[in-house]
């Protein structure tokens, strides 16, 4: 645990006092980084999810598979057999278009599918540089398909305008889009991190609607748990209902929080990774599971995998490191990408397949971040640890030719 000092913890100690003292001292190693960030230290330029944490282990840098710097938006393809969203294939570092031939632009996002089919991606809006050389994404996008092919806009579901003035001024950042849906209020909830141009505010914003296609209504913002909190992340157990967020609390420390049955809100971390930024987490064959990236700012870095102890929930656990994630040139990097998010696509004969979801963020590219792109790639199970997930480069995939054997 780089930065936090070696304490032993006794062996009868459960896993929630166990987390609330490696919350302690994570928080007070290296000069208390709490402290730096209530303080609004300077941080690395932002990155997927503007806080640009890059915390983790410095990884040598290798080069990325050949990929366009400048990608032209093209229409991500179907196989030669109709069938579905198993003939789609996907263009590693490209933009896909929609129905109108018109790039998509939903970055940091995530997908959120409903019981019809229908998938809602939900992500910010295509960079733009402001003064300073800031870039700044001021809008929500909502695209929706049913065979991960064919892309619908639905236009602008929320805009940075809709924000109140904070206890810092205007611009802000909106990045790192999530969307869920409250049972207890019957309304969807966008999760976003919200930050200023100069980083002294790093919080998470919240909007709902009564319909997934909005628009959706300013709420408030709140740091969750009363940390500052960056690389937001949310993801729900569709068994349960039980919602959760993850964000980066320090340079040290990546945290998880239960999110109260409203989803306007956390009550309390739960659960400590020591490691990452730009945090994905996500359930898959029965287990949870945190992606975390050692990016920093706009630029890429080497991602790793941690699984909880505990199948039922990423609270009250602990958090093993798996081998791994992701082999060969450009895994230093990740492929050139950032994550976003990972999307478990599920078959009707309870076959899955989690799937990256990472942007291209193309900072030093020609045309940069403006002309961001998309990484997808499928996560495969390991031969020789079936708990582990493995990334491989491919710069086209057919969705069909990954689908896994069913559950026996």
């Amino acid at each position: 645990m780089k930065g936090a000092p070696a304490t032993a913890f006794p062996d009868h100690m459960g896993a929630r006092a166990r987390c609330a003292a490696v919350l302690g001292l994570l928080l007070l190693a290296g000069g208390s980084a709490l402290a730096l960030l209530r303080a609004g230290a300077a941080a690395p330029a932002p990155g997927s999810g503007a806080g640009g944490s890059g915390a983790g282990d410095a990884a040598p840098q290798q080069a990325a598979p050949p990929a366009p710097r400048r990608a032209s938006p093209q229409r991500w393809a179907r196989g030669a057999v109709a069938d579905g969203a198993d003939d789609a294939v996907f263009q590693s570092g490209t933009l896909p278009v929609d129905e109108n031939g018109l790039p998509v632009h939903a970055h940091e996002g995530q997908l959120l599918a409903q019981d019809d089919g229908l998938l809602l991606w939900y992500g910010t809006g295509q960079k733009r540089q402001v003064e300073g050389g800031e870039w700044l994404s001021q809008s929500i996008h909502l695209y929706t398909t049913r065979d991960l092919v064919t892309w619908r806009d639905k236009g602008r579901v929320f805009q940075a305008t809709a924000i109140p003035t904070l206890s810092v001024p205007p611009p802000y950042r909106i990045e790192r889009v999530a969307a869920l849906y409250s049972s207890d209020r019957r309304q969807f909830i966008l999760v976003f991190g919200l930050t200023s141009l100069d980083r002294s505010l790093s919080t998470v914003g919240y909007a709902s609607s009564v319909s997934a296609f909005g628009p959706f209504r300013w709420e408030l913002e709140a740091p969750p748990d009363a940390l500052p909190s960056r690389d937001v992340g949310v993801a729900q157990d569709g068994g349960s209902g039980a919602a959760y967020l993850v964000r980066t609390i320090s340079a040290n420390a990546t945290a998880v929080s239960r999110m109260k049955p409203s989803l306007l809100g956390t009550a309390g971390v739960c659960s400590v990774v020591p490691r990452g930024g730009a945090s994905a987490l996500f359930k898959s064959g029965g287990r949870w599971y945190m992606l975390v990236s050692s990016h920093k700012g706009w630029q890429p870095g080497r991602s790793r995998l941690f699984v909880a102890s505990d199948p039922a929930a990423p609270c009250d656990c602990e958090w093993t490191q798996l081998r791994r994630v992701a082999e060969g040139a450009g895994a230093d990097t990740t492929f050139d990408s950032v994550p976003a998010a990972v999307y478990v696509h599920r078959w009707g004969d309870g076959s899955e397949l989690p799937i990256y979801l990472g942007d291209r963020w193309n900072a030093a590219g020609e045309g940069g971040v403006a002309n961001a792109s998309y990484v997808w790639l499928p996560m495969v199970r390991d031969a020789a640890d079936p708990r582990a997930l493995q990334l491989t480069w491919l710069e086209r995939w057919r969705l069909g030719d990954w689908k896994p054997p069913p559950p026996s």
